[in-house]
């Protein structure tokens, strides 16, 4: 199967193995009130397979950022800068609009990922997410691509006039709670830097 991370390529696994959903209700992933909350749904896969348009998205959100974790040289390092900020989704014809990012980003224009996309999988960092997707399959009874993905580029610069590409690729995973993570890579005369942080929306 040919699969895309939304971190480092090293961190692409397979959801192949067998773990019940009840032994996995009893290990860390509690740690997330969303999640639990998917786990006591009586339909918590209500979300796979299903189509979405920009506005079932739109309205406030909280927005927590994870710390970013950075790589340069290909050595990891952490900036302990994250935290929660209140976010607006709106729509623009297809298009999910995601303001109130804090930082010089302006507005970033989302769209929903076709069914050719491959598969998404994020670090599992501990740093980055309390879960991991094999968590979440698990517990929604569902495969992350067949959820409904959001993906949005743009580009920014360094303070050092290095310009900065960015994506990010959002899962819908149950009515009022997106997960995903968010990447930038520049190119700069000591060699490529990475930064990736975890983004969790929880609606207002």
């Amino acid at each position: 199967m040919n699969q895309r991370c939304l971190s480092q390529p090293t961190g692409c696994r397979h959801p192949s193995h067998g773990i019940a959903v009840p032994a996995i209700l009893t290990m860390s992933l509690l740690v997330s009130a969303p999640l639990q909350a998917a786990a006591q749904d009586e339909d918590p896969s209500d979300m796979c397979d299903r189509v979405l348009a920009a506005e079932d998205l739109t309205g406030s959100y909280s927005l927590e950022l994870s710390d970013l974790m950075m790589t340069m040289g290909g050595a990891p390092f952490y900036e302990h800068d994250g935290g929660t900020v209140s976010v607006t989704l709106s729509s623009l014809g297809s298009e999910v609009v995601l303001s109130g990012l804090p930082g010089p980003y302006g507005e970033v224009g989302l769209t929903f990922a076709g069914a050719d996309e491959p598969d998404w999988r994020w670090s599992d960092d501990t740093e980055l997410a309390a879960v991991t997707e094999e968590d979440m399959e698990l517990v929604l009874d569902c495969e992350i691509e067949r959820l409904p993905r959001l993906v949005g580029t743009f580009t920014g610069q360094t303070v050092d006039g290095y310009p900065m590409e960015h994506v990010m690729r959002l899962v819908v995973f149950t009515e009022g709670w997106i997960f995903g993570q968010w990447q930038w890579v520049a190119q700069t005369n000591r060699g490529a830097v990475t930064g990736t942080r975890s983004l969790s929306f929880m609606s207002q």
